[in-house]
């Protein structure tokens, strides 16, 4: 946030600068000082901050020597600068300074640069005198002098990033060199503030933190607990108790006189003695804080909002209610509204290239409010210019000094050159009155000299007639003023009339969209579900999941805080279009915001077909795996059952399944691996029958016919163990048992209290299957697989070649 601005006196700066050890402290990275500002370039500052320079800035002279001021300079008086304060939110400063995250003082540093530019280009402003209205004019320069600190402590020795930007009392003007205006910058601080907020948030989220926006376009990170907040934060608690003992109410003028109030003189501390303090704190306090976010520098796709988005929708917010807005009113409600969403800078270019901002002075409205206006823009355009002259008309007359009009030696003189004025002043009052509905009508009237000749003119009684007719113009300028009054409240109406019709355009289009929403929600959920289900789901964080099909991405996001569910449709080339929100209370919400499209409904009315296909080869990759081994099984072609009958053509590898009345169910092509859907009719009661009744039948027959392929194999290692036995080629192992080794499988008979035992064992996997007397062989450890199998087939050739060769013997 941006403290409210302090105007600084020669001697209070300097001295202020000095108690707090800018930059005459020894620790440059606690304290950086350095120059900004196109001021401070033209004086030649730049890089780090010299005390010397500085000092004299202060006093009202330039490095060089030359006074910046029309006039001598009282120190004592004089304004020397105007410091603004931007402090980082509380839990910024522990992430940044108390853990660690220095990233998080850079993202500081470029988010005041921003506020700094904006500040700067906008609001920097000097008087100058304007020769045609004879009065001093505010003129925007464009150019500060600026010293900026940064300090990452307050007076209690908390962490508090902050940083101190003190504007120089000069600004350039031409060649010229004038005291600054500050109002402007004054005025617009809170934006300003909320500028750096918005470019310290969107930089805190490139580095992986979540933040949690609160009130005015401020925030903090998340996951920092409020004692957290609180143990660091004892300078606050001071000033609260402070005003509580009081008995003040909490407004920010409490808050600044409980600040001066409770000022301490601030004390300077080594780095690694504030650190201890502050690790001191963390273990009195208990305080757990979160772990510190590694991130690239990159926010997920599905995180970004576009500026133009932002801007789009901050203006249609405010065209609901208002005719024309100012800029910093469309800048502070977007930053408000949608805070580190984007960084200002881009948000600055998408309202300058907005082609649905139009401009009306210094205001801004839609083409549409015009449009709609018709007529009324150019009245409302005329009433503008006219207000403010008579403003300036009215000034002009005030301005006339009634004292110079009661001289004998000089009111003769004045009243001649008011008759004059007045003279010249008729005819071009007449045709302004003549020409009243025009809107260049005030650029005809010399309103100034009409009023300064009246003026004049009615100190005299030797013109008293010149001074009547002049009065009768006065009336008519009055009666016009009437008919001006006239046409602004038929504009008020018009506006009112204007925003009825909005409300209803408004409800008309939310009821359009709901309408077209129930049809494309309904399909995009089917396609995000087959989706997730076929594994085609990209998971961007926890719980976000993204699907894209053709032009569009569908997002589904659960249990983010109070929201179960939200669904989430967007067009690649427009952003988010429409959102369903379903809340902890079971309450759905729709969220319109560019919009669906007839266009969309009819591309998602074709998706629909499409998805149904995508369903029955997602059915048939699950069914058909199960018929085909239940087929296998029988060891035919053909497989009849109660519910179904089962066939396999192998010469087309056509895999079919029938219901009890011979309607084809199922009709999958083998393809490698794959079964690929070639005209199936399967529904979801087919494919739970499958999963839950069938499935397990098959896995007990795989099963068995499994246990007796266990049992075979272990009767050809039994073979092959005494067939070696009695060649004596088995030898005891160290746990005393007989072994015979066959490349990596050793065969053992062993005994231990529960009698004699056979296993098999394989290298680095320890026993396969053991066998006690009387029993089945049981697959123990990993289990045999078909590569011990083939290994286990050697061994029975090998067994038979043997024999083979006994007998020949």
């Amino acid at each position: 946030m941006l403290a409210r601005p302090t105007n600084l006196s020669e001697n209070q700066a300097a001295h202020y600068y000095e108690q707090d050890d800018y930059y005459t402290h020894k620790e440059v990275s606690q304290f950086a000082a350095y120059w900004h500002g196109k001021g401070a370039k033209t004086l030649g500052l730049t890089g780090a901050i010299a005390p010397s320079d500085f000092q004299t800035l202060l006093s009202g002279y330039s490095p060089q020597g030359r006074c910046l001021h029309a006039k001598p300079i009282d120190s004592g008086n004089h304004r020397a600068g105007t410091d603004y304060t931007f402090n980082a939110p509380k839990t910024v400063s522990i992430a940044a300074l108390v853990q660690g995250d220095d990233r998080l003082v850079l993202v500081h540093d470029q988010a005041l640069q921003t506020a700094l530019d904006v500040k700067e280009s906008r609001y920097a402003q000097a008087r100058v005198w304007n020769a045609e209205r004879k009065c001093q004019v505010k003129v925007v320069t464009g150019n500060l002098i600026s010293a900026v600190y940064r300090h990452e402590t307050n007076r209690n020795q908390d962490p508090h990033l902050h940083s101190h930007d003190a504007d120089l009392n000069a600004t350039q003007v031409g060649v010229r060199w004038r005291a600054v205006a500050n109002e402007r910058a004054v005025e617009n601080q809170k934006l300003l503030g909320q500028i750096y907020q918005n470019d310290c948030a969107f930089g805190a989220r490139q580095l992986g933190y979540e933040i949690e926006p609160r009130p005015h376009g401020q925030f903090e990170l998340k996951g920092y607990a409020p004692e957290a907040i609180t143990a660091f934060s004892t300078r606050r608690q001071e000033i609260e108790a402070f005003i509580e003992q009081a008995g003040e109410s909490q407004s920010v003028r409490a808050y600044q006189r409980a600040a001066l109030q409770t000022r301490q003189r601030k004390t300077h501390l080594p780095r690694s003695q504030v650190h201890q303090q502050w690790q001191d704190t963390i273990d009195q306090h208990h305080l757990q804080l979160p772990e510190i976010p590694d991130c690239n520098g990159a926010i997920a796709p599905g995180k970004l909002v576009s500026a133009e988005q932002l801007v789009q929708a901050s203006i249609t917010v405010l065209v609901e209610t208002q005719t024309a807005f100012t800029r910093e009113q469309l800048e502070q409600h977007i930053l408000e509204t949608h805070l580190g969403q984007c960084p200002f800078r881009q948000l600055a270019s998408a309202i300058d290239q907005s082609p649905n901002l139009v401009a009306i002075g210094l205001e801004f409205t839609t083409p549409e409010k015009l449009q709609r206006l018709q007529d009324l823009h150019t009245i409302l355009g005329f009433e503008t210019r006219a207000k403010d002259k008579i403003g300036q008309t009215s000034r002009t007359g005030q301005d006339i000094d009634p004292e110079s009009s009661r001289r004998d030696d000089g009111g003769v003189a004045d009243a001649e050159r008011s008759r004059d004025a007045v003279g010249a002043s008729t005819s071009d009052l007449e045709r302004s009155l003549a020409a009243f509905t025009r809107p260049d009508w005030l650029s005809e009237c010399n309103a100034p000299a009409v009023v300064r000749g009246v003026t004049a003119v009615r100190e005299r009684r030797s013109l008293e007639s010149l001074a009547s007719q002049a009065g009768s113009f006065t009336d008519a300028i009055a009666s016009a003023g009437e008919q001006f009054r006239a046409v602004a409240a038929n504009l008020e109406r018009a506006a009112d009339e204007l925003a009825r019709r909005q409300v209803k355009q408004q409800q008309a289009e939310q009821k359009r969209q709901e309408e077209l929403a129930d049809q494309v929600f309904p399909i995009a959920s089917m396609l995000f579900q087959q989706q997730a289900d076929a594994g085609m789901a990209i998971e961007q964080s926890n719980n976000l999941w993204v699907v894209a099909w053709d032009h569009y991405a569908i997002t589904l996001e659960q249990d983010n805080g109070a929201i179960v569910e939200l669904l989430s449709i967007e067009g690649n080339d427009r952003g988010e279009l429409v959102r369903s929100l379903v809340g902890t209370d079971g309450q759905q919400q729709l969220e319109v915001r560019a919009g669906l499209t007839a266009e969309d409904v009819t591309a998602f009315t074709l998706l629909q077909d499409q998805l149904l296909q995508w369903q029955q080869q997602l059915w048939v990759e699950q069914v058909a795996p199960i018929a085909a081994e239940a087929l296998n099984l029988s060891g035919e072609l053909e497989l009849v059952g109660e519910d179904f009958t089962v066939r396999y053509q192998p010469q087309s590898h056509r895999l079919t399944v029938e219901d009890g009345e011979a309607d084809p169910l199922l009709i999958a092509q083998r393809n490698g691996d794959r079964w690929l859907d070639a005209g199936s009719r399967l529904q979801e009661v087919d494919v739970n029958y499958f999963q839950t009744e069938i499935l397990p039948q098959v896995q007990v027959i795989q099963q068995q016919q499994h246990q007796e392929w266990v049992a075979t194999q272990t009767r050809i290692a039994m073979a092959y163990f005494n067939h070696q036995s009695k060649a004596r080629r088995s030898q005891q192992n160290n746990a005393g048992e007989w072994e015979v080794t066959r490349g990596d499988y050793q065969l053992v008979l062993g005994q231990d209290q529960t009698g004699e035992y056979f296993a098999l064992r394989a290298t680095g996997r320890g026993d396969l299957v053991e066998q006690r007397p009387g029993q089945s062989a049981v697959e123990v450890g990993e289990g045999l697989t078909p590569e011990d199998g083939a290994a286990i087939e050697q061994m029975q050739h090998w067994l038979k070649q043997q024999q083979r060769d006994q007998l020949q013997i």
